[in-house]
């Protein structure tokens, strides 16, 4: 079939074939009803994935407990004490509840709970650009994770690997020589 100019503009059909092979030709194709309502619940379940999975990532995390840190500590075999003194007139913020940390060679860990998340924020905004003003080398690797309640941001360098971290109302700072 071959399409032609015809008067003013339009296009007239040339019939090359029969008129049953042009319809069949040009006839769309029909789905049954149960294919359609197949596509319909494909494509349900995956706006109902794609929105867990949105949803999930955003979940509030738990922070650890004082106690919590300092089984764990221990456990590695390291001397927790508590270091609220240490940083009550710091610009930690004025919620600072209380603190532990540790210190050894190759560690400095120090864990905070405060009254309010700002405070832990705060905090972890302080940890984090120490770690950029006072590297010593240029970072081999820098990683950030950040959601809802959270936000962890590490710095590997030669010298150094450094943490520095806040969930809810908690915050950590910690470096070592060691990853």
């Amino acid at each position: 079939m071959e399409l032609m100019p015809y008067n003013k503009g339009r296009l007239m059909m040339k019939e090359t074939h029969s008129i049953g092979e042009y319809i069949r030709s040009t006839r769309k194709e029909t789905y049954s009803v149960g294919e359609y309502i197949r596509s319909i619940i494909m494509f349900i379940v995956l706006i109902l994935i794609i929105y867990f999975s949105l949803k999930s990532a955003s979940v509030p995390k738990t922070p650890a407990t004082l106690k919590q840190i300092n089984e764990v500590l221990t456990s590695y075999g390291y001397v927790v004490k508590d270091t609220t003194h240490n940083y009550a007139d710091k610009s930690y913020g004025p919620g600072l509840i209380q603190s532990i940390g540790t210190e050894n060679d190759d560690l400095h860990f120090e864990f905070f709970v405060f009254s309010n998340g700002y405070d832990a924020i705060d905090a972890y905004g302080h940890f984090h650009s120490y770690f950029i003003r006072t590297q010593e080398s240029r970072s081999l690797m820098e990683g950030r994770d950040r959601s809802g309640n959270y936000s962890i941001y590490s710095l590997r360098t030669v010298e150094k690997y450094s943490v520095a971290g806040y969930v809810g109302n908690t915050a950590v700072y910690a470096k070592s020589d060691a990853e």
